[in-house]
């Protein structure tokens, strides 16, 4: 699940539940000194700021000048121990923290300056932490040190939490690259419970890895919001004309705080009546996006394949001799930036006695902003049968340049080559065989046919024949009978072939197990991300073979009716759904309470349960 970064404080009696909190810190040897604020709060009204040493015991501690502030409780020591099971990893530490209650009297932005402590000897310092101080009455932000719900049920704002699709372009030649990103901006603590991305019909995509980004403080139409990129492609359109990025939506559940009217009081909120937390359910949506999707040029150059970017092209053959019957590669390398991925290996036209073989490709090309940057290598294998010189004609490649708008052909130049005799002394060097005009057209030399002898040849039986014995006949019928079951066998496998629906289901169980083996790997390497990718396809994978469920048409709600219709027990059906759904929220943003090992374990046992089943 998506887990917004609130910060929940936890000491003795002051319980301030849900602040979305700018903390800084410095580490040094696993201890971490921060300073816990509000992004925003309202003139004349009390918050808190905290700082808080991680993992050592505070020798001496200096406060920072509040001056802008007026103080009204604190320092107020306190100390804790927190443990977090994360991903079957056991973590502790201890924390002290002094604590202020401070009230800002004017708007504005408040600066809180560093403070210092000292532990074990050395001297940890914070970094300065904005305060924006908003007007009396004003609408905030919604990381208030006091929620602004008072009232018995609480209100989501629809500008509390947005999801939007950004396009680093709306308007492309065909092949050109789109980086499309989706980014959420939130004001206050949620999860989230569904999610639904585009299929991007008519586009080429590739996801690109978000896990390194972060939640960042951004200003957003006049609003401080947290954001963070949470899903991100590089598409590429694969037809002309206006094509639309479908909508996408995000169901959440905004965890609001709510104020008793009764607790109004600065020591109300100490003693009694905190803050409750309440969720509100929301569907958010962003998009659809159009996109202008301009084709290429007529009159493009003979050879051109689809290749959109801006490339170089080299290569060759390996060598410029080579023996006859000896084998040889003919490497050519497109490098530059584009649609790599898509671009196919240029033809090369060989002498009829060259025997070509699979072409090899070779990727190295990597995600570079808005487009695709490296390389990619395609190598040809071949064999020159006979001896001679030759000629490889030269060889092009031809891409369209979206920046120039005209098509470029890039060539390598023709190249000569000279086949010797046959390294391992074969026919192609002598013994017999003589080289016409190009060395291709062989004669044999040697003896004529011998003079055939007349008369009685004189031949008699010299011992037992085969033919046409029992043991002939025998073999017979059982070479025919070995024919007809061989016949009846491949019939019945091309029927159970044919029927594609059986031999998913049957391969169904087999290639979710290799998924979930592929998974307990990265799960004992430690590598979350490519765990609960591989979970997903998996159980996706297995409910797409199994119910025979196209991968475009794979929802929740198709998997949990194919189930229920092939006569699987509610509970089991709503519990695989359930496991997919912690896979999808834990990819993105990881949690204690979603424990990997458990998944796995619940994923195998409920495929077997559905084998006995389906």
């Amino acid at each position: 699940m998506y887990r917004h970064r609130g910060i929940r404080k936890r000491y003795g009696f002051l319980l301030a539940l849900g602040f979305l909190l700018l903390g800084t810190a410095v580490k040094g040897q696993g201890i971490k000194y921060e300073v816990l604020v509000p992004l925003s709060v309202e003139a004349g009204r009390p918050f808190n700021v905290e700082f808080r040493l991680i993992n050592a015991k505070p020798e001496s501690f200096a406060a920072p000048d509040f001056s802008g502030l007026e103080v009204v409780a604190g320092p107020i020591g306190s100390q804790g121990e927190v443990q977090n099971i994360i991903n079957g990893h056991s973590e502790s530490y201890e924390w002290y923290s002094n604590t202020y209650t401070c009230i800002a009297r004017q708007p504005g932005k408040v600066t809180i300056p560093a403070a210092t402590v000292t532990a074990g000897g050395k001297t940890y310092s914070t970094k300065a932490a904005v305060v924006e101080v908003r007007a009396a009455g004003a609408k905030g932000n919604g990381s208030e040190a006091v929620p602004r719900q008072e009232a018995a049920g609480a209100t989501l704002d629809k500008n509390d939490i947005l999801l939007r699709v950004t396009a680093s372009s709306t308007d492309v030649y065909k092949g050109e690259p789109i980086r499309v990103a989706y980014k959420i901006y939130t004001r206050v603590d949620f999860q989230v419970e569904d999610v639904k991305y585009p299929a991007f019909n008519g586009f080429w995509t590739q996801e690109l890895d978000v896990s390194g980004y972060d939640w960042q403080r951004e200003n957003y139409n006049g609003s401080v919001y947290q954001s963070r990129v949470i899903r991100e492609y590089l598409v590429f359109p694969q037809q002309a004309g206006t094509l639309s990025i479908e909508q996408a939506s995000l169901s959440i559940a905004a965890q609001l705080l709510v104020q008793s009217p009764r607790n109004r009081s600065l020591f109300g909120d100490f003693f009694g009546g905190g803050p409750q937390i309440e969720e509100v359910r929301r569907t958010l949506t962003a998009g659809p996006l159009r996109i202008t999707v301009r084709d290429l040029p007529a009159g493009a150059p003979a050879g051109f394949e689809g290749a959109v970017g801006k490339f170089t092209f080299d290569g060759g053959a390996s060598a410029s001799e080579v023996a006859a019957n000896s084998s040889a590669n003919y490497e050519m390398r497109i490098a530059g930036s584009g649609n790599l991925p898509l671009v196919n290996a240029p033809k090369v036209e060989f002498p009829s006695s060259f025997e070509q073989y699979t072409v090899k490709s070779t990727d190295n090309y990597r995600v570079a902003g808005n487009n695709i940057t490296g390389s990619k290598t395609f190598t040809v294998p071949f064999i020159a049968r006979a001896e001679g010189s030759y000629t490889i004609p030269p060889v092009r490649f031809v891409y369209f340049d979206p920046q120039a708008a005209r098509y470029v052909t890039l060539q390598i130049p023709e190249q000569s080559l000279t086949v010797g005799g046959d390294a391992s002394g074969g026919a192609s060097s002598g013994g017999g065989i003589v080289s016409g005009v190009n060395k291709e057209d062989l004669k044999i030399l040697g003896d004529d046919i011998r003079f055939i002898r007349t008369g009685h040849p004189g031949l008699h039986r010299t011992g037992w024949m085969f033919l046409w014995s029992w043991q002939y006949v025998a073999s017979l019928v059982l070479i025919v009978l070995l024919f007809v079951a061989a016949l009846i066998y491949l019939q019945k496998r091309i029927r159970l072939r044919s029927n594609t629906t059986l031999v998913r289901n049957k391969r169904a169980r087999k290639a979710a197990l290799r998924r979930l083996k592929a998974a307990e790997r990265n799960l004992q390497a430690q590598n979350d991300r490519k765990f609960y990718e591989e979970m997903l396809r998996g159980m996706w994978g297995y409910m797409s073979d199994k119910l025979n469920i196209p991968v475009a048409k794979l929802s929740r709600d198709n998997v949990r009716a194919g189930l229920l219709e092939k006569g699987v027990e509610p509970e089991l059906a709503d519990r695989y759904i359930g496991i997919i759904s912690d896979c999808e929220c834990a990819q993105y943003a990881p949690t204690a309470s979603i424990r990997p090992r458990e998944l796995y374990e619940a994923a195998v046992e409920l495929i077997s349960k559905f084998e006995s089943r389906l």
